[in-house]
């Protein structure tokens, strides 16, 4: 695998984790606060919801920068 082609699979790569964290880090803060004012399900999917939000945002960010790098390339 070229340098080139490794940096790009890196990237991605990279994108994956933040999107895994961004949703597991809304679940599980979303658990948490759930199990210290009792409201069970509710902030647990307003936790995962942010999440997926967020992910999704900076999921599009991310991959923009990297299409745009790769256009430049070319």
């Amino acid at each position: 695998m070229t340098g080139r082609k490794m940096e790009l699979a890196l990237r991605l790569l990279g994108i994956g984790w933040f999107v895994a964290l961004c949703i597991g880090g809304g679940a599980v803060g979303g658990y948490l606060l759930d199990r210290q004012l009792g409201l069970n399900p509710l902030l647990t999917l307003i936790g995962i919801g942010a999440g997926i939000a967020l992910a999704v945002v900076g999921m599009v960010r991310m991959l923009m920068a990297v299409i745009s790098a790769e256009s430049e390339e070319i």
